[in-house]
Parts: structure tokens; C-alpha cells; sequence
């Protein structure tokens, strides 16, 4: 397809990826909005935008903590992302054992 199918895939691309960002924004900070509801977080975290119905603090935290990583550098990026997937497990599981059915 040439020059305008790469151009066409790089766009599907970009945009696949920047969904992925922002479903993790948004599903990270409902999940310490949850955990704050349950008492595991501070209520801080809990502050939900009146305008948007978001959890506003959260997600500034989690814009916060994004941003540190590449001004840290490699080695730091590779250690957020291992602390990420071990507090996302532990979210998860606190989040899945206060289930209420």
C-alpha cells in the first residue's frame, strides 16, 4: 500500500495505544477509588469531580507517577513497572476479597 498504508497503520497504531493509556488512567484510578471507599487508601484518593463523576486526586496521582518515569531514567522506568504489576496484584486481590455478592 506504500507511503499511505504506513501512514494509515502508524495512526491505528498510535491510536490503540493511546486508548490502552487512557482505559489504564481510568481504570487505575477507579480502582483506588474503590480501595479508598474500603478503607485501604486515604480518603484523599476518594475526591470524586463533581463536573466528570471521576475520582480527580487519583488520577492526578497516577498522572504524577507516569510523568516521574522518564525523567528518572531507564533503570527507575523498569522499577515502576515491576512495583506497578506487584501493587496492581494486590489491588486487585484486597479489591476481589471485599466482593459482596
Amino acid at each position: 500500500m506504500g507511503g499511505g498504508g504506513k501512514e494509515l497503520i502508524g495512526v491505528g497504531v498510535s491510536c490503540a495505544v493511546l486508548s490502552s493509556i487512557m482505559g489504564a488512567y481510568l481504570a487505575s484510578s477507579r480502582q483506588m477509588y474503590s480501595m479508598t471507599r474500603e478503607g485501604y487508601l486515604p480518603k484523599w484518593f476518594g475526591v470524586i469531580n463533581p463536573k466528570y463523576g471521576t475520582p480527580q486526586n487519583a488520577m492526578i496521582f497516577c498522572v504524577i507517577v507516569s510523568l516521574s518515569g522518564p525523567i528518572l531514567g531507564r533503570e527507575a522506568l523498569g522499577w515502576f513497572v515491576d512495583m506497578c504489576a506487584i501493587g496492581a496484584s494486590i489491588g486487585y486481590f484486597f479489591s476481589s476479597a471485599i466482593y459482596k455478592t
